[in-house]
């Protein structure tokens, strides 16, 4: 009995700094830990990496012409190669992209983000609730 209590313990002082690895490994927080996806990113977290934030609106032209994010590049997802090169213009080294659509119509900011990924863009993100978090963050 002894000897099964003395295992427990070794074992139990064995995965506690395993757990505390896994828990504050950078990479988790980088991320918000309420379960986004690892390319997402809530408006919070993009207020606070201050200026260095290339918005990429990813919906219709329509609803881009209505309004968009001050300074944000239109990237039409029908017109991605065309649209891709004024996203180029604007990205600067260092800066990070998010891209956004409407969170109740549009599901391609993801498959833009990815995209532009694969295009030589590096700290590429969407913005979880679109859209309607950036309106929904300028109501008083």
């Amino acid at each position: 009995m002894k000897a099964l209590r003395e295992a427990a313990i070794l074992v139990l002082v064995a995965c506690f700094p395993a757990a505390l690895a896994v828990f504050f490994h950078p990479q988790l927080a980088a991320r918000d830990r309420a379960g986004l996806e690892a390319d997402a990113v809530r408006l919070e977290g993009v207020r606070a990496w201050g200026s260095e934030v290339l918005w990429v609106d990813a919906r219709s032209d329509a609803e881009f012409a209505r309004g968009s994010v001050p300074e944000a590049v239109h990237l039409a997802p029908e017109r991605f190669a065309t649209d891709l090169g004024a996203v180029l213009a604007a990205w600067r080294p260092g800066a990070r992209v998010v891209v956004f659509c409407s969170s109740i119509s549009c599901a391609t900011s993801k498959d833009i983000a990815r995209q532009l990924r694969e295009a030589g863009l590096e700290d590429v993100y969407h913005l979880h609730g679109g859209w309607e978090a950036w309106q929904e963050a300028l109501q008083p």
